[in-house]
């Protein structure tokens, strides 16, 4: 593979867990908001914690679009090596 794409799935990965991280604490505040409050702050909690799965969600489409672009033209690029090699002139050799 690619340092590249490699470089990049590393970044991906610790991303998603300052999101998960992020996600598990707008959680624990809704429940400690259930337990205290009427649910005000719990129905707020709830609408921002849409909003970020949302924008989680169109993260992950991008990373996935940005991977494949990057893998398909590494494809292409091998390919066009292995034919140079196969158009090799051996016989000088």
């Amino acid at each position: 593979m690619n340092e590249i794409i490699l470089k990049k799935r590393k970044l991906a990965l610790k991303v998603a867990c300052v999101g998960l991280v992020v996600i598990l604490l707008i959680i624990c505040v809704m429940i400690y908001a259930l337990y205290i409050a009427n649910g005000m702050l719990a129905l707020a909690m709830i609408v921002a914690l849409g909003v970020i799965s949302v924008l989680f969600w169109i993260g992950i489409g991008f990373y996935k679009r940005m991977i494949t672009k990057e893998e398909q033209i590494q494809n292409i690029k091998d390919k066009q090596t292995i034919n140079d090699l196969a158009r090799m002139n051996t016989k000088n050799l």
